[in-house]
């Protein structure tokens, strides 16, 4: 099958553009934007998901792309792991704000008839929402990585949220 060939060589490009990519940000003493990783992470995974559509094989994405070594990576999965540790840590930052901003400007109100919650309760879910959506939607083909992630956003956003209702 075509798919079979012209799948593997795209990836082998891929894997070729990335690691340009981070042996030019090393040299220059920098680090790949987290969002460019997070773009480059969902465009593989669109790959593979095209691949298994066509193929009907179930390869983990990080098989696709492999030997990551010559920059001193183990795998994809470090360069990834990078991003969402990165993204964690913004997330664990930007908590605090938002779950400030949405107690601090709600009226205690009910939004209206039907719904009994106050404003911030609604921002707060869709705060939440969004970031468990985010890290789901990766995909994490590592599950004990995945669970550290899931683990770790979770406390973020259980942590916060208590603290805060505490105070009050």
């Amino acid at each position: 099958m075509a798919v079979d060939i012209f799948v593997p060589l795209v990836l082998r490009d891929v894997r070729y553009i990335l690691l340009n990519l981070v042996r030019e940000t090393q040299e220059q003493s920098q680090v790949l934007p987290r969002e460019d990783l997070f773009t480059i992470y969902k465009k593989i995974k669109e790959i593979r998901d095209i691949y298994r559509r066509l193929t009907r094989k179930s390869t983990p994405l990080f098989v696709l792309l492999t030997d990551f070594r010559e920059l001193g990576f183990d795998s994809a999965q470090t360069i990834f792991g990078g991003a969402i540790s990165e993204w964690l840590e913004a997330t664990d930052t930007s908590t605090v704000e938002w779950i400030e901003r949405a107690v601090h400007s709600d009226s205690f109100k009910p939004e209206n008839d039907d719904m009994k919650q106050s404003s911030s309760i609604m921002d707060l879910f869709q705060i939440i929402g969004g970031a468990v959506d985010f890290l789901k939607n990766l995909e994490w083909p590592d599950e004990l990585q995945y669970a550290q992630y899931a683990t770790r956003l979770a406390s973020v956003l259980i942590f916060y949220p208590l603290a805060l209702i505490l105070d009050y």
